[in-house]
């Protein structure tokens, strides 16, 4: 399994080529805030669009962490979502986007407000830029 930090990187560049300044990895757009006073977390980007923007979060942690990072995803202020894993991660593809589409459907609202797409790092670029993209416009974005 390539590093995670590797993938991630990967998977922000994916990003910036697809929805190029509609992508923003950077930025306090990111910043999810838990409470005056209390921790922070930054998500790995958001996309803006014509509905509005979509959070992004890439994940190919175990279960628990990934939990984490759909607790971030559900606080953040974009009123859609969009969480990429990656299957070779300690979790089954199949388990790990059962888990979330369950989470994300209890508390997201509605559920076509949210997309969970698997993204194999193995897959030629193609693949993976029509599997992101689909998802994205699932959640109603649409190239300018």
């Amino acid at each position: 399994m390539a590093p995670r930090r590797d993938w991630d990187r990967d998977m922000k560049n994916l990003l910036k080529d697809i929805f190029a300044d509609a992508y923003k990895g950077g930025g306090s757009d990111l910043v999810v805030h838990y409470g005056e006073g209390g921790s922070k977390a930054k998500l790995d980007g958001v996309i803006c669009g014509q509905r509005g923007q979509i959070s992004v979060e890439i994940d190919r942690k175990a279960a628990k962490a990934t939990r984490g990072s759909l607790m971030d995803l559900i606080n953040h202020d974009s009123p859609m979502k969009l969480l990429i894993l990656d299957p070779a991660g300690p979790a089954s593809a199949e388990g790990a986007t059962k888990m979330c589409e369950y989470i994300l459907k209890k508390f997201v609202s509605p559920p076509r407000q949210f997309q969970v797409c698997v993204i194999d790092v193995d897959w030629p670029k193609s693949n993976k830029v029509s599997t992101i993209e689909e998802a994205a416009k699932r959640l109603g974005w649409r190239r300018s």
